[in-house]
């Protein structure tokens, strides 16, 4: 794997203060802008998401000021720590590493054993090959082995696809980091393609 990556992160709360507030590493492939989203994520309720609850009423000023204080804290901190560059060489390891666990027979078999392994749909498992295809035509992958780094950008791809729902498009980075994540044994199923 021979692209450029940076880091990202990602910010998520309900509208209208109903929810929790969700805060999560992403990286960016740079030739291609595909995003992953890696397993540095954290998702935290507070008090205030209880409004429409009998009980928000009993809560004092206080409690609830203590409360979003609380999440202020840990926001910020979870920001930093995802944000660092120790994390950030750590998730570049393991795309280096990555670009080491070489798909053995055909690439097609591999993209569909993936979809087995991810329970892809037909039609997704289809966007998965067809991001493969992109991925190994890319600068970086070019006249590389298929790899798992590969199948990572070929996942990650399919976010990019102007057919997907934009809603779908956290699914794929999020299982962009599935594919890297992968346990020996569920990468075994797919890299060893006859």
């Amino acid at each position: 794997m021979h692209d450029l990556m940076a880091n990202g992160l990602g910010l998520s709360n309900s509208e209208v203060g109903y929810g929790a507030i969700s805060v999560y590493q992403c990286f960016w492939t740079l030739a291609c802008k595909n995003g992953m989203q890696t397993e540095n994520r954290s998702r935290s309720a507070h008090i205030t998401s209880a409004r429409g609850q009998d009980d928000y009423g009993l809560l004092s000023d206080e409690a609830k000021s203590a409360d979003n204080r609380a999440l202020e804290l840990k926001t910020r901190d979870l920001v930093k720590a995802y944000s660092s560059r120790q994390n950030f060489d750590e998730t570049i390891q393991k795309m280096r590493d990555a670009a080491n666990d070489i798909v053995e027979g055909s690439v097609n078999t591999a993209a569909e054993n993936l979809g087995k392994v991810l329970q892809l749909t037909k039609l997704e498992n289809k966007n998965v090959l067809d991001g493969l295809m992109q991925t190994i035509g890319q600068a970086g992958y070019a006249g590389q082995p298929v790899s798992r780094a590969t199948m990572v950008n070929a996942v990650t791809a399919v976010a990019n696809n102007p057919e997907i729902n934009v809603d779908n498009v956290d699914e794929w980075q999020k299982r962009g980091g599935q594919v890297l994540n992968m346990s020996k044994s569920d990468w075994a199923r797919v890299a060893v393609a006859a």
